[in-house]
């Protein structure tokens, strides 16, 4: 599966159904504001860390299932991967909001998100602000900084050696809606050919594939 990370208002779903449409794959909306609805609470409001803590562990249940569901013969692309909800969870823990108890919990989260983002994607790819924030109904807020403070945890993260899918990122003078196409279907294409690679040097070195 292939996977956009970012703030909101980067521009990633409109991007996920380009390519998908383009290069005849499965866009896989996570609808993550419905799942907040659904919990009872406002997508574009803000949380102490506890309940923030809650709402990302039951959102990355949630979209674990929705992953594993998608099909296996043909391009997946979803506009949300556990980098986002652990990026999202950890733009919430400032001063002293984490406290002993929830440490423990924050934890476990954190290896969670990394399994689950192991597990499911091949390729994720980080699309970094700088298109311009249009006001829109039910869109989360228009916070320049807040958007800026996502992408850099979301950027770490991306890189932390525990993330094992290819990983690229866009970069963020790149604003040109069909640059940013090419872009992604070139990161895409490199993963591609990577993996295939890797698989040839194994099969070279005697291992045996199933």
């Amino acid at each position: 599966m292939i996977g956009l990370i970012g703030g909101h208002r980067v521009g990633k779903t409109s991007l996920a159904k380009a390519y998908a449409e383009k290069n005849d794959a499965v866009f896989l909306e996570t609808s993550v504001s419905s799942m907040f609805k659904d919990m009872g609470h406002d997508p574009a409001g803000t949380f102490d860390f506890a309940t923030r803590l809650t709402i990302q562990e039951e959102i990355l249940k949630r979209l674990d299932v929705i992953y594993a569901a998608q099909p296996v013969d043909q391009a997946v692309i979803t506009d949300r991967t556990p980098i986002d909800l652990l990026g999202y969870t950890m733009a919430e823990a400032v001063g002293m909001t984490v406290t002993p108890e929830l440490q423990d919990r924050f934890d476990a989260y954190v290896r969670d998100c990394f399994r689950v983002l192991n597990k499911r994607f091949a390729t994720v790819v980080l699309v970094q602000p700088g298109i311009p924030l249009v006001a829109a109904e039910g869109k989360a807020a228009m916070n320049k900084a807040y958007i800026e403070h996502l992408n850099s945890i979301m950027f770490g993260l991306m890189m932390d050696e525990r993330t094992r899918p290819a990983h690229y990122y866009i970069r963020r003078t790149m604003l040109d809606f069909d640059d940013r196409l090419a872009a992604l279907e070139s990161a895409v294409g490199k993963a591609e050919r990577l993996a295939h690679d890797q698989v040839g040097a194994y099969i070279t070195a005697g291992g045996l594939v199933h």
